[in-house]
């Protein structure tokens, strides 16, 4: 199926979802529960009325300075090589997981992302195959001290090209009040916060959609976590996807836009 999504340009100075558009109703409720009942990539559910997919912008570039202008100046508004598009196709069935691996954890409302992409704005058609590439959603806020250990694995993440973003793409949802940019309604990460039912504090974290965790460091150093992320990335990648995505973006003045 072949779809076209227009949303407007925004700014976007940091890891950080600036825009989204889903393509179908909310997701359905949960499922009833245990993983072993869950949509596997073995055996997916992932037919349109079953499934749906969602798609935001982020930048191309994670460093003080744009590699894409001579001279490297900042980042500017309106640079379109500075901005690329995410696709994700997620089940909408839900399984309950329980954070940090933990019996005692608390419950988390979990779905199989099936696939994502990540497509610059260039009018170049980029394909996903069967390798799975892994996405990691960290649930945020600017004025969160131990979100930083988080952040910072994730930073290490996007500027480290043997994984990012052939391996793993990441977005940090500012959910918990305050945002980085231009244009990051609070009301959109809280509501892919709600999507997961996840708990109170953060920071929280879900890698591709099923293993959640809980908790971070003040300290953006901490190989820990690191070590945790990455790990998760390596064990979700190791099962090939069901699906393949091709996709082309580009923009006008006003708008972007992704095929």
């Amino acid at each position: 199926m072949r779809k076209r999504i227009i949303m407007p340009m925004v700014l976007v100075a940091t890891l950080l979802m600036a825009s989204f558009i889903m393509i179908a109703p909310a997701p359905l409720a949960v499922d009833g529960g245990s993983a072993e009942d869950a949509p596997t990539r073995a055996n997916p559910l992932y037919l349109h009325e079953e499934s749906y997919n969602w798609s935001f912008s982020k930048p191309t570039f994670y460093d003080d300075s744009d590699p894409n202008y001579s001279g490297h100046t900042n980042l500017q508004e309106n640079d379109w090589d500075d901005i690329a598009m995410v696709i994700v196709l997620q089940d909408k069935h839900k399984v309950t997981k329980k954070e940090n691996n933990d019996p005692s954890g608390a419950n988390v409302d979990c779905a199989d992302i099936y696939q994502t992409l990540f497509v610059p704005l260039d009018g170049k058609q980029v394909d996903a195959d069967t390798d799975q590439i892994v996405l990691v959603e960290d649930f945020t806020a600017t004025w969160c001290t131990y979100c930083t250990g988080v952040v910072g694995a994730m930073n290490r993440l996007d500027m480290d090209d043997e994984w990012f973003p052939d391996k793993y793409i990441g977005i940090e949802w500012h959910s918990g009040g305050g945002t980085y940019g231009v244009g990051t309604p609070l009301s959109t990460a809280v509501a892919r916060r709600g999507e997961y039912n996840l708990g109170g504090g953060i920071p929280r974290y879900v890698i591709d959609g099923m293993v959640p965790y809980v908790g971070g460091s003040s300290s953006p150093n901490v190989t820990a976590i690191d070590t945790r992320i990455r790990g998760d990335i390596t064990t979700r990648g190791t099962a090939d996807s069901p699906i393949t995505i091709s996709a082309v973006a580009g923009h006008s003045t006003t708008q972007a836009w992704v095929d």
